[in-house]
């Protein structure tokens, strides 16, 4: 076995840099991806976090307005129930004048 000569090794030397730049142009990629891919989580989290809290206003909206309409009913039921006791009152008061 003879040692490489001079050409070889600097034929080896460029074919090693030729892939070490290669390397470093792909981990220059991965680094582009990575901050676009990181960039677009974050857009995504951010409509995410929106998108619920509008969501929980809407829901927060619903309750109070459903607290409202029972509050309302309450109101009527106890208006109804009053008005039901007083038409025997009211019709046994109008007897007791006309007779």
């Amino acid at each position: 076995m003879k040692p490489p000569t001079p050409p070889e090794l600097e034929a080896d030397k460029a074919l090693v840099t030729a892939k070490f730049d290669e390397a470093q142009q792909i981990l220059e990629t991965l680094k582009a991806d990575t901050a676009e891919l990181r960039e677009s989580q974050e857009e995504q989290q951010q409509k995410v976090e929106e998108v619920l809290e509008s969501v929980e206003k809407a829901v927060s909206e619903l309750k109070e307005s459903g607290n409202r309409r029972d509050a309302s009913i309450r109101s009527f039921k106890a208006d109804i129930d009053s008005i039901r006791e007083l038409i025997p009152k009211v019709i046994l008061h109008c007897q007791q004048l006309w007779f």
